[in-house]
């Protein structure tokens, strides 16, 4: 009885020790993040909304510079790159952010990764061997990113924006930003 009642102690007093650690894990209620990509930084803010998942809106000036268009219509197709229709036959394609905005579920895996999906806006100037100035267009659609390497607040991940750009003539496109760093707090 006396080792029953020793071990009925000693569990209770770890189920409360663990509690408490567990309790200090606990994710923060609100999230700002802040997205350093190629020329360009993007700022968010997002509140708890279960114990993994965040909801919050992002703003950002320029960013998405260095980027490859995985798929797009006849003005965004990259030259040796996919497309869906027949391409205008011109190289040196270049498409560069201005301005974008995003609303967004972020969940944070247990191993500190990050994946993000939201609604987003942007703003561009779209190039190529044809242009002697740039072009101006704009962006609306679907946003992911994802951090896939993590290290205390420091995130390294990747973006893809699928969605309808213009610049002009609306076309379906499927952008992928390769690199940021992305720093929560």
């Amino acid at each position: 009885m006396r080792m029953l009642s020793s071990m009925l102690a000693a569990g209770t007093l770890m189920l409360t020790a663990s509690s408490t650690l567990l309790g200090q894990t606990e994710l923060p209620a609100h999230q700002a993040t802040i997205d350093a990509s190629f020329l360009g930084v993007n700022f968010g803010f997002a509140a708890r909304s279960s114990a993994r998942t965040y909801i919050g809106a992002s703003v950002g000036l320029g960013g998405n510079w260095w980027n490859y268009m995985a798929l797009g219509g006849k003005h965004f197709a990259e030259a040796g790159g996919p497309s869906y229709e027949a391409k205008d036959g011109r190289e040196g394609k270049a498409l560069a952010e201005l301005l974008r905005g995003s609303i967004f579920v972020r969940h944070e895996f247990a191993s500190g990764r990050q994946l993000q999906v939201g609604l987003k806006g942007s703003g561009f100037f779209h190039f190529d061997n044809s242009d002697d100035e740039p072009g101006g267009g704009s962006f609306v659609g679907v946003n992911i990113t994802g951090t896939w390497l993590r290290w205390r607040a420091l995130g390294l991940g990747s973006e893809v924006d699928i969605g309808r750009y213009s610049e002009g003539r609306p076309e379906f496109g499927v952008n992928v930003a390769p690199l940021l760093l992305r720093v929560s707090f």
